[in-house]
């Protein structure tokens, strides 16, 4: 038995398995050097620069400013021309897509359908969390 990447045993793992699981580690690193500790105090939307005034705001610009370094990583992998780092990231900046989807979404009906905006997040507990994390956000911002 060997040791994958978790820590925890398994069977042998091929040595085409061992290089994807290799390039997500290697990218997951990165990603974790580079995503930062401060968000920003802006966010994108439609082409213009709107400053953050509100938890949905906070929400919306967490989600924009990791697809940004996400995306910004990927185009330096695929400029590296390494396959197995370039699928890894690839599957990630998608994750971070959609991810920005959803909370813009569920930021938009937070704004104008609070009613409803509370429901679902009942029924999907991940976006509690969203919440609880932009709400500290909100505090470090204004504390500043």
């Amino acid at each position: 038995m060997k040791q994958n990447m978790e820590g925890g045993n398994e069977k042998a793992l091929s040595i085409l398995e061992r290089k994807r699981q290799e390039a997500f580690l290697s990218v997951i690193n990165t990603l974790d050097e580079r995503f930062l500790v401060d968000l920003k105090q802006s966010f994108k939307s439609h082409e213009q620069e709107y400053s953050i005034t509100s938890l949905e705001d906070c929400i919306v610009a967490f989600a924009q400013q990791n697809r940004e370094l996400t995306e910004e990583l990927y185009r330096e992998i695929v400029s590296q021309n390494e396959y197995h780092k370039e699928q890894a990231i690839a599957k990630l900046r998608e994750l971070f897509v959609a991810y920005e989807k959803t909370v813009a979404l569920f930021t938009e009906l937070r704004s104008y359908h609070p009613t409803v905006a509370s429901k679902l997040a009942e029924r999907l507990p991940a976006l509690k969390v969203v919440v609880e994390q932009a709400e500290k956000q909100w505090t470090e911002l204004d504390k500043n």
